[in-house]
């Protein structure tokens, strides 16, 4: 057997081996509980490649959502909120969060204050966490590359896709409560429409310059960093750890959360569709 085969073979041995002490493990012990939710960016951003438009969330109509989708979450009665932001941020986004809990600072627009500041508030949390990690993703270049490399077919319906899926959930945005909306993010249906684009770019190659495979592979990093974040939050059986992140980053924390099979993954919708 050559050296490649038996650190191949020897590989097979231990992630068996892991998988079943897993099995045993979970069978005996208790796991932490995570949930993950995926949410729509409340403040109207520019910082991704679409972005949905959903209007003054401080209005009265949309805090009246706000509180009660934030009741809704806080049903699950976390022992943590994890949030989307960047772990070196954590001093400033806590003394806002602080301050919000004494009284002395509104919530901002975004998801991260209006779910996740005030559901940590309402639960007397101490704090709240990051998970978030940073990597440009060059979706631009990506299409630039495909339409010089004869790919404009590929362009055409990547944007044809895009346009269709971004007015359908802009209507929902103007049509569902809030509540409805999240729930709608976060069904089995729309996990793999959220990675689709990210891995069909794989296709936009020539010879060695693989564009979209980098593309999707900065992509995968991303998420496999905030995963990272995340197991430096649930550090305890009994923890109990809400994850509020972009529907996109959802889809696929879900899948590797569940994959990884260390801890409980809960599943939103029933608290959100009840």
């Amino acid at each position: 057997m050559s050296q490649r085969n038996r650190c191949a073979f020897v590989l097979v041995l231990i992630t068996a081996g892991c998988v079943a002490a897993s099995a045993i493990g979970a069978q005996s012990s208790p796991r932490p509980k995570v949930m993950i939710v995926g949410s729509v960016h409340l403040a109207s951003p520019s910082a991704d490649f679409n972005n949905l438009q959903m209007g003054d969330i401080l209005s009265e109509t949309r805090q009246r959502e706000v509180r009660a989708l934030a009741g809704r979450l806080a049903a699950f009665r976390p022992t943590k909120v994890a949030l989307e932001f960047v772990p070196r941020r954590d001093s400033l986004v806590n003394v806002a969060y602080a301050l919000y809990r004494a009284g002395g600072r509104p919530l901002e627009k975004s998801e991260r204050e209006q779910l996740g500041f005030r559901i940590a508030g309402e639960l007397g949390h101490p704090r709240v966490f990051g998970i978030d990690a940073t990597l440009d993703l060059d979706v631009g270049g990506l299409f630039q590359f495909a339409a010089a490399n004869g790919m404009q077919a590929f362009v055409m319906e990547s944007q044809r896709v895009m346009q269709q899926v971004m007015a359908e959930t802009q209507r929902e945005a103007e049509t569902l409560s809030l509540t409805a909306l999240i729930a709608a993010f976060n069904r089995p249906e729309r996990e793999a429409l959220m990675n689709a684009f990210y891995l069909r770019a794989t296709q936009v190659s020539r010879d060695t310059s693989y564009v979209g495979a980098r593309l999707a592979g900065d992509w995968y990093t991303r998420n496999f960093r905030m995963l990272a974040n995340l197991h430096r939050v649930v550090t305890a059986p009994d923890e109990r750890v809400l994850v509020i992140v972009g529907a996109a980053h959802a889809a696929i924390l879900r899948s590797l959360v569940r994959d990884a099979g260390l801890w409980e993954l809960v599943d939103p919708l029933p608290l959100l569709t009840r």
